[in-house]
């Protein structure tokens, strides 16, 4: 089993992270999700699971554009829709990633827990809480919403010299330097408002004779941090939206994204 532990770090306060969560994926599944591609929300519910009580959304991402276009042709719908089944009880969050296709021979789980953070106090030791065999072949990652490749598919995930006093985002410095994503994210090191981190471990088992490594490589580095990386950029980018609604006008917006959705038809 491949663990890689990504560290995602937002220029806003913790407080802000969930509802500025609820509306981004609204806000995509409203204008991404045409003829069969962008992000599909097929169920949001709130659950009961134990002490845990929050919201359970499935979500399918329907990426068949992405493939390069001379082998698009040969590759099915069914082995690009990444369904996305997450259990979110702020301030963790439990994801499963499946493609039907390979549903049994492939296991993508991801635990997600959320901190505010500040360079003084800098992150815990064991922010996911894994086993001692798990942190014995944990890797962790940085991952860049500023500089990160790759760039941005829109003007407005471009978040260098981005700034948003609404939601109280002070201005994101630009990088002078590569990406390095073993270190610290250059734009943290001059940041001067707010920050929290939401940390993103990625646990990926492949029984594909042959092609295990090179699968589980492409999944925790590639493939899954791509999706994160996309939905990030948009949290904060989209701050001018989320950051002058109330939370009751963001749960509005969500439920009625969702119903309008609920009853469009999408290509299989």
């Amino acid at each position: 089993m491949r663990i890689v532990e990504w560290r995602i770090i937002y220029p806003f306060e913790y407080s802000k992270f969930v509802p500025a969560q609820d509306y981004m994926v609204a806000r995509r599944q409203d204008e991404e999700c045409g003829n069969g591609e962008g992000i599909e929300l097929i169920t949001r519910e709130h659950y009961d699971e134990g002490d845990d009580h929050g919201m359970f959304t499935h979500k399918v991402y329907h990426y068949h554009s992405r493939i390069p276009g001379f082998i698009r042709w040969a590759i099915p719908n069914s082995l690009t829709d990444f369904h996305e089944k997450a259990w979110a009880a702020f301030p963790h969050e439990k994801m499963q990633y499946v493609v039907p296709a390979l549903e049994n021979r492939t296991k993508i789980f991801i635990d997600c827990y959320s901190y505010p953070y500040s360079k003084e106090e800098g992150f815990p030791e064991n922010p996911c809480h894994l086993t001692e065999e798990e942190l014995a072949v944990r890797e962790i990652r940085y991952m860049d919403i500023v500089s990160m490749d790759p760039a941005p598919t829109r003007d407005d995930w471009k978040l260098a010299n981005f700034q948003c006093p609404e939601a109280g985002i002070d201005l994101i410095p630009e990088p002078t330097r590569p990406y390095d994503p073993s270190v610290l994210p250059e734009w943290v090191e001059n940041y001067k408002g707010k920050m929290m981190v939401n940390v993103k471990c990625i646990k990926c088992e492949i029984k594909i004779w042959g092609l295990q490594t090179r699968i589980e490589n492409m999944l925790t580095i590639t493939t899954v941090p791509g999706i994160l990386l996309e939905s990030a950029r948009a949290i904060t980018g989209w701050a001018s939206g989320w950051g002058k609604m109330t939370d009751e006008e963001i749960r509005q917006y969500v439920d009625e994204n969702y119903i309008l959705k609920e009853n469009d038809d999408y290509p299989p």
